[in-house]
């Protein structure tokens, strides 16, 4: 997200890219993962609620889930 947000800048800051250009798309096509499709689905096995910023803007729109693993590494 950092990298996507100096390409911007420096975007603008060249006069190559105007303020009304800068959108959400825009920062989406940024990212390094721009070429991959968002992840539709996404499950959490650890437990934990937090996303610990993992694809944090290609997931806003993925159904995620969260399944606990038991000692024997199965998930529930």
């Amino acid at each position: 997200m950092a990298q996507a947000v100096r390409t911007v800048v420096s975007g603008v800051e060249q006069g190559t890219l105007q303020l009304s250009d800068v959108t959400q798309q825009l920062l989406a096509n940024c990212l390094y993962t721009s070429t991959s499709p968002d992840p539709e689905l996404l499950i959490r096995t650890s437990g934990e609620v937090r996303l610990s910023d993992y694809l944090l803007w290609q997931v806003g729109s993925s159904l995620w889930t969260i399944k606990f693993v038991q000692d024997g590494g199965r998930v529930t």
